[in-house]
């Protein structure tokens, strides 16, 4: 092996090693487990980050999702729903207004979930570069944050984990 190629395989382990203590490390997506979906497309290519926790009513949880692919992807920004892991993942608030944004490769788009009230009021989507949606009333326990985009006429799903804490 000559030099080169074992500093780039030092590169690519440091590199690698980096990403996973900084949290960038891509998180498997489990989607089809979360939306009781066998046939969701939890495209690898299309990734949704958002926090690991956020307490219940007093902060606002940011969900950005990034077209990590190579073809264009058309993401159904109305489309959103949040899940919540008792046993099972049940769908506790969803939206399915009308809208969507074209990310070439590398772009993203993104949504801010506004927490707290007492979720009986009307789901909203205001749109700017991110969207505000809610307001959702959210007990502690543990949630996912699901979005829907379209890619070469196939449907694909992509969902973050978070968790509400005291």
């Amino acid at each position: 092996m000559s030099p080169s190629s074992h500093r780039r395989g030092f590169l690519a382990v440091v590199g690698t090693g980096l990403a996973a203590l900084t949290g960038a490390a891509a998180r498997p997506s489990d989607c089809a487990t979360i939306t009781g979906s066998a046939s969701a497309d939890c495209g690898e290519s299309l990734s949704l980050d958002g926090p690991e926790s956020v307490p219940p009513g007093r902060s606002n949880a940011r969900f950005a999702v990034t077209n990590d692919g190579d073809e264009r992807v058309d993401v159904r920004t109305g489309h959103w729903a949040v899940y919540r892991r008792e046993g099972g993942w049940e769908r506790v608030a969803a939206n399915a207004a009308s809208g969507t944004v074209s990310l070439a490769p590398g772009e993203q788009t993104a949504w801010v979930l506004l927490l707290g009230g007492d979720g009986s009021g009307s789901m909203t989507t205001v749109a700017t570069t991110t969207r505000y949606v809610g307001p959702v009333s959210l007990q502690p326990g543990s949630y996912a944050f699901v979005v829907e985009a379209e890619r070469g006429g196939s449907s694909v799903t992509a969902a973050a984990r978070f968790d509400v804490t005291e």
